[in-house]
């Protein structure tokens, strides 16, 4: 039987990696011709769907380590242009950061 703070550190293990995955999806919508904006907008909507996990989680300081880590990637990418999938026409857009 898994301790609730098992089960959270888990939980944000696997929330840690889905925005890996949306990033592939996104990657992938743009091999297949998919305009850009549209393959942005999917990872945001679906990256918005998380919210809906949050009551999962017993421990709610362990549910914001993976969005926080994550406003980190974003402010990286926002210097540094690593994740093209995600990033608008607006160079230097702190939108993605904020999200």
């Amino acid at each position: 039987m898994l301790t609730s703070l098992t089960k959270d550190v888990i939980l944000a293990v696997v929330f840690l990696f889905y925005p890996f995955f949306l990033l592939i999806l996104a990657k992938g919508l743009d091999r297949t011709g998919v305009r850009k904006d549209w393959s942005r907008k999917t990872v945001h909507i679906l990256m918005g769907l998380v919210i809906l996990a949050i009551p999962l989680f017993d421990h709610l300081w362990i549910a914001l380590i993976p969005p926080f880590i994550f406003a980190l990637i974003n402010y990286a990418d926002l210097k540094l242009g690593i994740f093209s999938q995600i990033s608008g026409e607006d160079e230097g857009n702190v939108g993605a950061v904020l999200y």
